[in-house]
């Protein structure tokens, strides 16, 4: 399932798939980048364009590296 915002709750090990529209923003001008931190971990996604909206996917494959715990983001 592709959510349509930064979800509130991801699980390690899952593929992590969100669509963000900013109308003052669009993909076909902007790009995004997500920054995540915690005590333990920091990582970032990059957003692609998708039409209009910025596209995020983080593979299952690097997740599972992710540490438990809550992130600021």
């Amino acid at each position: 399932m592709i959510l349509d915002a930064v979800p509130n709750q991801v699980v390690a090990g899952d593929t992590w798939r969100w669509t963000v529209s900013l109308a003052n923003y669009p993909a076909s001008s902007w790009a995004v980048a997500y920054y995540f931190q915690n005590a333990e971990k920091s990582f970032s996604a990059n957003a692609s364009a998708s039409g209009l909206s910025h596209a995020v996917s983080i593979d299952a494959a690097t997740t599972a590296a992710y540490p438990a715990g809550r992130y600021k983001w």
